[in-house]
């Protein structure tokens, strides 16, 4: 999953430290409920440090007792190799996010699925792990919903 919509209108803070803007913050949500009545809810969710991403997760109202969350710096930016790496820490026969940036988001699921889709902010790819091969369900989009 990428991210929702981060604000700019602050320019003294860092890339790092930007917060959602309102329309993130609406689409959050929305993203949440349609996990839930596909029935995608993570068990692990592999999250950047940034603020913008840890603010997505908290109004995506994620049950903390259900799901394990792990913040995980290198994720911030991360390029395809950090985020092929992270991979290593997804749960066997169990649901995964990862919740990260763009370009990364499209360069994984393209290195992983072998096609090209566009990751709008707070757009989350349901992807499954076919015996080694990597198979895109679907993309949740807020605009689509």
């Amino acid at each position: 999953m990428r991210h929702a919509k981060s604000s700019w209108k602050n320019n003294s803070l860092s890339d790092h430290d930007r917060p959602l803007n309102s329309r993130g913050s609406k689409d959050a949500p929305k993203i949440f409920q349609k996990l839930i009545n596909e029935n995608w809810i993570p068990d692990l969710i592999l999250l950047s440090s940034s603020k913008r991403t840890q603010e997505t997760l908290s109004n995506m109202n994620f049950n903390a007792k259900e799901t394990k969350i792990e913040i995980m710096p290198e994720l911030y930016l991360a390029g395809i190799d950090q985020l092929l790496i992270s991979l290593q820490s997804i749960l066997e026969n169990k649901t995964t996010m990862l919740l990260g940036h763009n370009p990364g988001c499209e360069l994984l699921i393209g290195h992983l699925t072998g096609g090209w889709h566009e990751m709008s902010t707070a757009s989350a790819a349901l992807m499954i792990n076919n015996n080694g091969r990597w198979v895109l369900q679907k993309i949740l989009r807020p605009k689509e919903l």
